[in-house]
């Protein structure tokens, strides 16, 4: 009986991941790429890049789209995925108001034109 208890009990859990995958795949991909990054030291862009991951992960459109994804570099933000989306461009407002972020870019720049903070 504890068994079918235990295995019914996953599929909420899967279906709540499957709902999410799009936000999953990005904190895992994060994840990935934390190691490599705080041996070198970049403990202020990675402080800043779970802030703005946070921030998106309320946007439920952004959590569901698997396509787009962020990461961040010397306060250099870059949104990857179709820039000319809605959702990519309020990505680009929530990344706007993210404390360190001093530029926002898409994957794509030939579509969509760099936006400087410093000198907006």
């Amino acid at each position: 009986m504890r068994r079918v208890v235990r295995i019914l009990s996953l599929v909420p859990a899967g279906y709540l991941l499957w709902q999410n995958r799009g936000e999953v795949r990005r904190w895992l991909d994060f994840a990935r790429r934390l190691p490599p990054r705080a041996r070198a030291g970049q403990w202020s862009d990675l402080l800043q890049e779970v802030r703005l991951r946070v921030r998106l992960a309320t946007d439920d459109d952004f959590r569901r789209d698997p396509g787009l994804g962020v990461e961040l570099v010397d306060g250099v933000a870059t949104i990857t995925g179709p820039s000319g989306s809605l959702v990519a461009l309020r990505a680009q407002e929530h990344a706007r108001v993210t404390p360190g972020v001093v530029e926002v870019r898409f994957d794509d720049p030939a579509n969509t034109p760099m936006v400087d903070l410093a000198h907006a």
